[in-house]
């Protein structure tokens, strides 16, 4: 199930967070490679985890997180202002109803695609309806080209901010946002073939009750 977790719940998920960022650190910085340079001790965290970022979680039935995914708001310090302006050919869109997400991953000891898929259609449709729920319209983002495509498929209206732009490691990649609105979220439901709710915002500990 996702999780919503903001200011308000974070108090309830002090172990998920800690999980979520050392899986970060696994994801992106052993696997991956990058050279994230306040990234320490097995844990990826840096300048725009702040008191006002959102986190989507994917949790398991023992409340372990086996995905996540970050949303900024675009109101205040992120990533494609500050670091991805370049991939910009038009201006970026910014404002209280538009966030941007980043840092989406899952866990790599998951051994099946189809279980792979799982994770991240939890996570693609617990951003879905958490954004809808904080009066969220666009998220924006920046991708790689070899995901892109899927990004394309996922039942969201994605609207380019630019063209493909390589970075200085040779990596293509591309700016854009999806709109959200009921219709997003009914064919990201569909496409992903979860045609329930699946966001938590509440305390994770509930479910052990129930």
């Amino acid at each position: 199930m996702a999780h919503l977790v903001t200011k308000t719940n974070i108090h309830h998920y002090e172990k998920q967070m800690d999980q979520m960022f050392r899986l970060r650190h696994q994801v992106f910085v052993d696997e991956m490679g990058w050279d994230l340079p306040m990234a320490r001790a097995g844990r990826e965290v840096d300048q725009y985890d702040t008191e006002d970022t959102v986190y989507i979680l994917s949790l398991n039935q023992n409340l372990d997180v086996v995905g996540s995914m970050r949303l900024l708001p675009t109101t205040s310090a992120h990533l494609m202002s500050d670091l991805f302006s370049n991939l910009l050919d038009i201006e970026e869109p910014v404002g209280p109803t538009i966030w941007e997400s980043s840092r989406t991953c899952v866990t790599l000891d998951i051994g099946q695609r189809g279980k792979i898929n799982l994770v991240l259609s939890d996570v693609f449709i617990g951003m879905t309806e958490a954004a809808m729920l904080l009066g969220i319209e666009k998220v924006s983002f920046v991708a790689n080209m070899q995901i892109y495509p899927s990004i394309l498929q996922g039942g969201w209206s994605v609207h380019p901010l630019g063209l493909p732009k390589r970075d200085q490691f040779g990596e293509e990649l591309v700016a854009a946002y999806v709109s959200i609105n009921q219709a997003a979220l009914h064919n990201v439901r569909q496409n992903r073939g979860i045609l329930y709710p699946t966001l938590n915002y509440t305390n994770p500990h509930l479910q052990e009750v129930a």
